[in-house]
């Protein structure tokens, strides 16, 4: 039988696809539709939030499918498709902040210099490390989890220095939205990493994944309202 925390995730989850989803699908609509006033910016934001959706659901679907049946009676392709999932997410989520990148350049009109190209070459570093045997996807949790989360924290240090820095050349409305996006993003990042450290001490801490996905939501939303809803 399912526990309590059991449902309360699954309540996170399911919210959380159900959100995602539903800011992807309105976006293709208005992209398509042209409503938008900036195609070749907004295009990004509407790629990485299809990517972030999909990622995300490879692991959170079969976990939401355990809970409704009952752990116990799980067939066995439940947990690999959670293995898969975890595996499948954390290429795409990769992809996400690429993505995202990639807008950040377009958006305040930035040269692909240095940085960039370093946090470029972090982005695949962080593709190939995904790739080893030793991450153990589904088994127990081992020194890779860390190994492959250091280029994944750099980069999203990366994308958030880039909204906080360059925010304030755009009007003050979309300004609040990117500092927002990004003080969210930090948020999401100190919730990952108390996860992944606490959860050395006691599962109990695993429980900070439910706040990182609330911060995860109010970035998405940001960004989504930036090219979506505020852009004259």
């Amino acid at each position: 039988m399912s526990t309590t925390v059991d449902w309360i995730q699954t309540v996170f989850n399911v919210s959380y696809l159900l959100i995602v989803w539903g800011l992807a699908l309105d976006m293709a609509v208005r992209y398509f539709r042209r409503e938008v006033s900036s195609p070749p910016t907004a295009v990004w934001i509407m790629i990485s939030i299809f990517t972030l959706a999909l990622g995300d659901s490879f692991h959170l679907v079969p976990r939401i499918y355990r809970t409704l049946i009952g752990p116990a009676s799980a067939p066995p392709w439940v947990a690999d498709g959670i293995a898969l999932g975890l595996f499948l997410s954390s290429v795409t989520l990769s992809f996400v902040y690429f993505f995202w990148l990639i807008y950040a350049a377009r958006k305040f009109d930035l040269a692909w210099g240095a940085g960039m190209w370093f946090l470029t070459l972090v982005f695949f570093l962080r593709l190939i490390l995904l790739l080893f045997p030793q991450n153990q996807w589904g088994g127990e949790p081992n020194a890779w989890k860390f190994y492959r989360n250091v280029p994944f924290t750099i980069q999203g240090i990366g994308i958030v220095w880039l909204f906080l820095r360059y925010a304030g050349e755009h009007p003050p409305h979309i300004a609040r939205a990117f500092r927002i996006a990004g003080y969210a993003i930090i948020a999401s990042f100190a919730f990952y990493i108390g996860t992944l450290v606490g959860t050395l001490w006691h599962p109990a801490f695993g429980s900070l994944m439910l706040p990182k996905i609330v911060a995860y939501v109010v970035a998405v939303v940001q960004l989504y309202r930036i090219e979506f809803r505020l852009s004259p």
